[in-house]
């Protein structure tokens, strides 16, 4: 069995693939106000797990980067919000 590592992860490989995904499913749900919702918190989900994954590779993890990114994730979700209503 091989062993998980956190170095073999390219991380903007992770942001490049996912990013025609979310919008593919912001196209398909374009009727359904809570499912894009939905699709846009799984999004910033994934932004903020793979800034984590990018820091921890690099050593430069901190609380303050976390929770950095914890808030631009809250409010790209905020204005993301306002332009789908």
């Amino acid at each position: 069995m091989r062993k998980f590592s956190i170095k073999k992860i390219s991380v903007m490989w992770v942001l490049i693939l996912s990013i025609p995904f979310f919008i593919g499913l912001l196209i398909i749900f374009r009727f359904s106000l809570n499912r894009q919702m939905e699709v846009l918190i799984g999004a910033s989900v994934l932004y903020v797990v793979t800034a984590i994954l990018h820091h921890l590779k690099e050593k430069t993890l901190t609380t303050e980067i976390i929770i950095e990114y914890i808030l631009i994730a809250v409010l790209a979700l905020l204005l993301l919000q306002g332009l789908l209503i």
